[in-house]
């Protein structure tokens, strides 16, 4: 969002930054606390976007110091698979107003196997009742495991999330899939 329909304007050429796959491997590894638990998180804008440079990173991360990898994606691109990689896929809802696609429905289909395995999520950030209608859709016609569905409420403040959290909690009930809250939000605001 460059041009601020959400609010704020974001300038590319100070929110991008270029470099090389080994300043970006010697950035993570200079961050890195050397627990044993540690997984690289890469999120984005739209990670897949830079699929050869992702690859690349991912090859490189995974083989030098096998830290497990998750990839937050929108769902919109065919995934990369790679060892140790996990998958967090959060697709748009009508409520978001994103007009879904019906080739979203392909590449959250060849993911689905990997939610059987462990290895990939859907997260849905829930808008209001209607956006239920739509999960269930989709989670079906991707014959993606219920148990790897998140539900997060939508909210931009504290208040906000804790006007959606019953909602949200009680379709989680109803539905059989999981819950997830924003925690970030709660801490540090939008």
């Amino acid at each position: 969002d460059w041009k601020g329909k959400n609010g704020t304007v974001f300038y590319p050429d100070k929110e991008l930054t270029k470099m090389p796959i080994s300043d970006v491997i010697s950035e993570i590894q200079s961050n890195s606390s050397g627990n044993l638990n540690e997984r690289l998180v890469i999120t984005g804008g739209e990670p897949l976007l830079q699929r050869n440079g992702l690859e690349q990173l991912v090859h490189d991360i995974y083989e030098e110091d096998e830290i497990p990898i998750d990839i937050e994606t929108n769902g919109t691109r065919p995934p990369l698979f790679a060892h140790g990689v996990t998958y967090v896929v959060s697709p748009k809802l009508a409520s978001s107003g994103v007009t879904w696609k019906n080739k979203w429905y392909e590449t959250l289909s060849k993911l689905s196997e990997k939610s059987a395995q462990g290895y990939a999520y859907l997260k849905f950030v829930v808008c209001n009742e209607q956006d239920i209608t739509e999960i269930n859709y989709i989670v079906k016609e991707t014959n993606w495991v219920p148990w790897t569905v998140y539900l997060m409420p939508e909210g931009r403040t504290e208040q906000q999330l804790n006007e959606n959290t019953e909602r949200v909690s009680q379709l989680v009930i109803k539905h059989g899939y999981l819950y997830s809250d924003r925690l970030h939000v709660r801490l540090w605001g939008d």
